[in-house]
């Protein structure tokens, strides 16, 4: 931790984050937040196009939206978690969604979510706090 205007910041060592949100406010809110404390941060807008950047590159941590178009969160999260030879098998899946439906919820869980985040119960410093979290342990 460094100690910076009388609180404490992660020491974030180029962690790099995709986020996953068609909602492009959402995208932009999240985006914004996580550069600003010096995540390295990609997006897609679509679960299809997630699905090309996660088979392309190597990402610490997805926070990713449940609903969307293309493939789905839980879907997509399924297909990289059951292919143990995926480049992002051991990444952080974090799945942030305004979908609250307790059996979606355990069935991500089930399959390797790190979490599955309510966005009308978190605000976005919540979700940085969550962020940060994962990337810890």
């Amino acid at each position: 931790m460094i100690q910076m205007s009388g609180y404490q910041k992660l020491t974030i060592d180029m962690k790099k984050i995709l986020i996953v949100e068609d909602d492009l406010v959402m995208q932009s809110l999240y985006e914004d937040m996580l550069t600003s404390e010096g995540f390295i941060v990609d997006k897609a807008s679509s679960g299809t196009e997630a699905d090309g950047k996660l088979a392309d590159e190597t990402y610490d941590l997805v926070l990713m939206d449940v609903l969307l178009p293309g493939m789905n969160g839980v879907e997509l999260l399924k297909k990289v978690k059951a292919d143990k030879s995926h480049r992002n098998t051991n990444s952080r899946m974090l799945l942030l969604t305004a979908l609250d439906d307790e059996r979606i919820a355990n069935n991500a869980l089930q399959h390797g979510a790190a979490g599955y985040l309510l966005k009308f119960k978190m605000d976005p410093g919540q979700v940085l706090s969550k962020v940060k979290e994962e990337l810890v342990n």
